[in-house]
């Protein structure tokens, strides 16, 4: 599945317990979308978490739920699991190092 983001940049912060990832998009309106999250398991199944969020240089706390909503017509976890599997394709060769 697709999203109506353009992913510019991302960051593997390896230095935690938890996979954190930044990722930096631009959407359709030519506005920056930057998410800071985080993946953690609860209750036995695995959840991404946002931790912050800034949208054309506002920040959002850790809301996300207005963008899935309006923009992509997902859940937040359904958007952030999209994300998150590009970003494992992309950074697994070098978490087997």
């Amino acid at each position: 599945m697709k999203t109506k983001v353009k992913i510019i940049g991302t960051k593997y912060k390896h230095e935690h317990v938890r996979p954190i990832y930044v990722i930096k998009m631009e959407t359709l309106e030519g506005k920056f979308l930057i998410i800071d999250f985080e993946y953690t398991e609860r209750f036995h199944s695995k959840c991404y978490t946002p931790r912050s969020v800034y949208y054309d240089n506002k920040d959002c706390g850790s809301k996300l739920s207005w963008y899935t909503k309006e923009v992509e017509n997902i859940t937040v976890q359904k958007f952030l699991s999209i994300i998150a599997q590009k970003l494992e394709r992309k950074y697994s060769p070098i978490l087997s190092k």
